[in-house]
């Protein structure tokens, strides 16, 4: 279940908590030749770093393509992040990325082009020795309906409709050229 706006015990739910930093774009099946992704994007007002202050080896992580983010990474203002597939200065060249968007990569597992779940996550101080991944945002994308199917294969990428909106929501997403950054 996703976290909440607020607290409603014994009401109704308030509504999806979004957060800060989300997954905005997810190209997992590309043409042959083409490069798989995953593109997060920073939506609030502030620089967000992608590591625990605190504890700046705490990173964050991006489960279901087993990648986590390198230590002292902050996302700026409106800022977008790729995670590829390939060596980050071969699809950076490949694909004229913008010299300020951080590419990371490679991960170290698939996006499948069936379809799967992922998360965006934070390790979170629980107690005084124990921590655990708190996931942020989170996508179950699929190639069957109500998932745009442009994005199976025929070239574009799944989109994020509305950053502010609920992620994990097919009607949030539609198939596009991809961005890359």
């Amino acid at each position: 279940f996703p976290a909440q706006i607020s607290p409603t015990s014994g009401g109704a739910n308030s509504g999806p908590l979004i957060a800060d930093v989300v997954i905005n774009e997810i190209h997992y099946n590309p043409r042959p030749g083409g490069d798989a992704f995953v593109e997060i994007k920073n939506r609030s007002g502030s620089p967000v770093p992608l590591y625990d202050s605190i504890r700046p080896t705490n990173t964050w992580r991006l489960s279901g393509i087993d990648f986590t983010f390198p230590t002292n990474v902050v996302l700026p203002v409106d800022g977008l992040a790729l995670i590829v597939e390939t060596e980050p200065a071969v699809f950076r060249a490949k694909y004229s990325v913008p010299a300020g968007t951080p590419v990371f990569g490679p991960y170290g597992g698939t996006l499948q082009n069936s379809g799967e779940l992922l998360e965006l996550q934070r390790l979170d101080l629980r107690g005084t020795t124990n921590l655990a991944w708190v996931t942020l945002d989170a996508v179950r994308y699929n190639d069957r309906a109500p998932w745009p199917a442009a994005a199976d294969g025929a070239g574009a990428s799944l989109q994020r409709i509305n950053p502010a909106a609920y992620g994990n929501d097919p009607i949030n997403w539609l198939a596009a050229a991809p961005n890359r950054g």
